[in-house]
């Protein structure tokens, strides 16, 4: 391990945390559309506690989306500043294709499979239970024309969902794509102006933008950009190569394992604010992430499970719940089953239905992320009339 350079790692263990985490938010939004709630079961046993406690942990994935976030994107950062290479055009295209490409497409499907709900129904899923305004908002969409969707449209390729505009129709879980990219826009900003000795000038420069940045996106985004800050913080410590040894012991990873565990459980609990707890969550997953990065896996198997997984993590995310919505409108028409052998295989079946369908959106369009980025980095390098800088592993 010691001998393998830091820039090639595969983070394997992480890739399936990335993974999982991806599986947890469609399990959890899956079973809030098929599924009455716990209390509501007319009885309940061992297989219910076991479905419905993993089914209930969605939000607190996203939070360890979050650190898996900040870990990897401040790696390349890190990688490139110190070979010299950091670009903010090359940043900027590197990021802006990891995003687009994936959420182009979603947008599209998303308007496609809403508009589709609603003309096969004529009515809303779930839309009281489940908190969202997901077809009054697509049939103003509808209603509005081509203009305002495109103004809308628009608004959500720049990332302004939550800060200048709604949600996009069912997409509610492109609420954390807003976080990200301002994250993504944000930190460096902090990094470039402590990385290296520059004039008083170009740091406050640095840091003043980050404060505009802080002002725009509001309290609730740049709170939040405490967890993936506590991400970024754990590969700085990776980077630098403090306490490895004991971080890459069983014991390391069995108690930040342990100390996650605790923090999903309080997270359950009434006790603090939703931001408290899920700041808890994040400040747990840190240490966890950390430990995981120090430990490799042999086995074959795992490690391919892991990468497919995490390659297609990001759509799965982003594509999933308004397939979910139309089919849940669709099969299920707006009804609740409970823990019967009807539920159970309307909630096994539509969450294949849903898989299919997001690793087919994978297949045709994230999986091609690099070659657009190779290709949007050819084009810069000819306008500069210079050669690319090479492109660091994919995150």
């Amino acid at each position: 391990m010691e001998s393998e350079p830091r820039n090639s790692v595969s983070f394997v263990h992480l890739d399936m945390a990335r993974g999982v985490a991806a599986l947890l938010v469609v399990l959890a939004h899956l079973r809030q559309i098929v599924f009455y709630s716990y209390i509501d079961l007319p009885s309940r046993g061992p297989l219910d506690m076991v479905v419905w406690g993993l089914t209930g942990f969605g939000y607190q994935a996203v939070m360890v989306f979050f650190v898996l976030s900040g870990f990897f994107i401040t790696r390349s950062i890190v990688i490139d500043e110190q070979l010299g290479r950091f670009s903010w055009k090359i940043y900027f295209i590197k990021r802006l294709t990891r995003l687009w490409v994936v959420l182009i497409p979603c947008l599209i499907a998303t308007l496609l499979w809403d508009s589709l709900s609603i003309s096969s129904t004529g009515r809303a899923f779930g839309a009281g239970d489940l908190g969202f305004s997901v077809f009054v908002r697509n049939l103003l969409f509808l209603v509005q024309g081509a203009t305002g969707l495109t103004v809308d449209f628009l608004g959500y390729e720049g990332f302004l969902q939550r800060i200048a505009a709604p949600t996009y129709g069912s997409n509610a879980p492109l609420w954390s794509l807003t976080n990200e990219f301002w994250y993504y826009m944000m930190f460096p900003l902090l990094y470039l102006a402590v990385s290296r000795p520059r004039t008083w000038l170009a740091r406050t420069a640095f840091i003043g933008v980050f404060i505009v940045s802080c002002a725009f996106v509001g309290e609730s985004i740049g709170f939040y950009g405490l967890i993936w800050l506590a991400g970024a913080l754990s590969y700085l410590v990776y980077d630098q190569g403090w306490i490895a040894v004991r971080l890459r012991t069983p014991l390391a990873v069995s108690a930040t394992a342990v100390g996650l565990l605790a923090a999903l459980a309080v997270s359950k609990t009434g006790y603090g604010s939703e931001f408290t707890k899920n700041l808890l969550v994040g400040l747990a997953a840190a240490p966890f992430v950390l430990t995981l990065a120090g430990c490799n896996a042999s086995s074959v198997l795992y490690r391919r499970s892991a990468r497919a997984l995490a390659n297609a993590s990001y759509t799965v995310y982003l594509a999933h719940f308004p397939f979910l919505v139309l089919l849940g409108n669709v099969i299920v028409g707006n009804q609740r089953f409970s823990n019967s052998i009807a539920g159970y295989t309307m909630f096994v079946g539509i969450g294949i239905c849903v898989l299919i369908y997001c690793f087919a959106m994978y297949w045709l369009f994230e999986r091609h992320t690099d070659k657009v980025r190779r290709y949007c980095l050819a084009k810069l390098s000819k306008v500069s009339l210079k050669p690319a800088e090479p492109i660091p592993g994919k995150c």
